[in-house]
């Protein structure tokens, strides 16, 4: 399928080159979960976040990381490719407790960071560290051993009870940019100069890293970065039940505007996931069927 539709915004364009389907040799219903650094393989889980699994997107070959709950709610990779951290739930006591698993594509050997917390939100890669909260502690260790590590050289942005925190040089930083409320969906630009995110009952925003709002770009579901300059996430309607409509939407911080990349009614784009070059975005439909959209942004 060949999308050639060109979209100017202050002089900057978004061409939608081309558009195609990946087919897994392993027949599922897929999510997108994460994209290696390399942009050769995508982590993908099923659309209850059961599993992860490694997909080459060439030749669609699959290898199995993990079958357990939970596993593919927001995994994270090592900046070089070889270590991947991941979630993974379960039930003691009547009660749900998570764990954090590492494990070493080289050797295949997987390590447990942190065993059984009864709050343990999505890891962060920071630089050569993976940052969690455990319990209501903030946690540093390294993806090449469990001890403990240093982020005095890092910049990033996380969510902590349910509030918007900026860490600079191991500095924490409380910002909450449209006041109290439930943060959502946070994450720094590339060139770390900008945060957007998602206020619940507000909207999608993106702000400086002293907390002032440059640009809001409204109702703009799973937003992510593409470039410094262009955000991608999904404009979609359910009825309460099921996903009626969607579609994959950019929005440029220059403009202002937003920029459809899709316009399909025989298929609903979903939780596009930007490739870290820029240049492609994964997708899924609620079917879990998985696409991976080239774009061009200059």
């Amino acid at each position: 399928m060949l999308s050639l539709l060109t979209y100017i915004a202050n002089a900057q364009e978004i061409k939608v080159k081309r558009t195609r389907q990946l087919t897994p040799d392993v027949v599922g219903e897929y999510a997108v979960s994460g994209i290696s650094p390399d942009g050769k393989k995508l982590l993908v889980t099923t659309l209850n976040s059961k599993g992860l699994y490694l997909l080459n997107i060439r030749g669609g070959k699959t290898r199995t990381i993990s079958e357990l709950a939970g596993a593919g709610y927001g995994p994270v990779f090592s900046p070089d490719g070889r270590y991947i951290c991941f979630k993974s739930d379960e039930f003691s006591n009547k009660l749900r407790v998570s764990s954090l698993q590492k494990i070493d594509l080289t050797t295949g050997e997987t390590e447990t960071l942190e065993k059984n917390s009864r709050n343990l939100p999505q890891p962060l890669a920071a630089g050569n560290n993976v940052v969690y909260m455990a319990n209501g502690l903030h946690q540093v260790k390294g993806f090449q051993d469990n001890g403990l590590k240093s982020t005095e050289k890092e910049t990033y942005v996380m969510i902590e009870d349910l509030g918007l925190v900026l860490y600079i040089n191991a500095v924490k930083k409380t910002l909450n940019p449209g006041g109290n409320g439930s943060y959502i969906w946070a994450s720094l630009s590339p060139d770390k100069t900008k945060i957007l995110y998602y206020l619940v009952g507000k909207g999608t925003f993106i702000c400086d890293l002293e907390g002032n709002i440059l640009s809001s770009p409204g109702k703009l579901n799973a937003p992510k970065w593409l470039t410094n300059q262009v955000i991608v996430g999904m404009d979609d309607k359910d009825d309460g039940d099921k996903v009626i409509s969607s579609e994959i939407v950019a929005w440029s911080v220059a403009s202002g505007k937003k920029i459809d990349l899709t316009s399909t009614a025989e298929r609903n784009e979903m939780f596009p996931y930007p490739f870290p070059n820029g240049k492609k975005i994964a997708f899924r439909t609620p079917e879990g069927e998985l696409y991976i959209m080239k774009v061009k942004v200059r």
